[in-house]
């Protein structure tokens, strides 16, 4: 998916929250925001969004003199996320169908960010799951990819959704609908904004369910030509790749060479314009 001028206006938004995080003097965050806007004005609109996001993230990393700016927030997140784990394995076990229940608690999750734009609460999402279908519904054939034996390469989005992500695998492992042993799970090689990593992975309790890499890279999506050798191997040797998340499908929507599951929330004009479903609504849906 390429970047259009509203997608630099959405981050130009997050570059500006991050840095007022950063407890700034005027001076500094002016210059720091000068180094952003001279950033944009310059940048190649052929790239990605996550791509062009790359450059911004560093400038904010190093205005805050932290390897990792949001590390507390997205402890958090998970923190959050799992205190509210026993409710919601509760309602996903009473479901008429656990599986579809469990697959848009994970894809509900997609909401949690510490930097939102999309002025959607975690509450309204949540709710949504019981609320509504999913607006592009390819579930059923994904179902069926897993209970084939299918080796799948779960690609992660953000911290606290991973949570879900947990119990959208351990749904699956309960129902017999896949094993452990077919699922390789992804998180970022390096903290990128509010993506999960290993460390995020590991307080959730992931690592001790499925086998987890990282990608080997800090974009906030994937990025072929910037990932780590083991993620390229689990990439290419999958049957089928879920792809979790709006920075995910912004890198992999135009990919057709792997067959590709997307499962997100849409949460901005030019998602919702590239697969078809209004903003606000969740989809699965296979790219082939």
């Amino acid at each position: 998916m390429k970047t259009t001028v509203s997608c630099a206006y959405c981050q130009i938004g997050t570059a500006m929250r991050l840095l007022k995080k950063f407890g700034l003097s005027e001076e500094e965050e002016q210059k720091q925001f000068q180094k952003v806007l001279g950033y944009f004005a310059n940048c190649d609109y052929s790239m990605t969004p996550p791509e062009l996001h790359v450059p911004v993230w560093e400038i904010a990393r190093r205005a805050s003199g932290q390897a990792d700016p949001i590390k507390e927030e997205r402890r958090k997140d998970n923190e959050r996320v799992m205190a509210l784990l026993p409710s919601i394995k509760k309602r996903v076990a009473e479901s008429a169908d656990p599986y579809l229940t469990a697959m848009k608690y994970a894809i509900a999750g997609n909401v949690i960010d510490p930097l939102p734009q999309h002025g959607v609460s975690v509450d309204e999402a949540f709710d949504a799951v019981l609320n509504k279908p999913l607006f592009i519904d390819h579930s059923a054939r994904l179902r069926q990819l897993l209970e084939s034996g299918a080796k799948v390469l779960y690609v992660t989005d953000n911290a606290g959704e991973i949570v879900l992500d947990r119990l959208f695998l351990e749904t699956l492992f309960s129902l017999n609908i896949t094993k452990p042993q077919n699922i390789t799970l992804a998180v970022k090689g390096r903290p990128a904004n509010n993506d999960a990593t290993m460390e995020d992975a590991a307080q959730v309790g992931l690592t001790g369910l499925v086998t987890v890499i990282d990608t080997g890279d800090d974009t906030m999506g994937i990025t072929l030509s910037r990932s780590g050798g083991r993620f390229l191997e689990a990439f290419y040797g999958a049957d089928v790749i879920v792809a979790k998340g709006m920075g995910n499908y912004e890198s992999l929507s135009d990919y057709r060479e792997k067959l590709l599951c997307h499962m997100l929330m849409v949460k901005c004009e030019n998602v919702s314009g590239a697969c078809g479903a209004p903003q606000g609504e969740f989809i699965c849906m296979f790219n082939l």
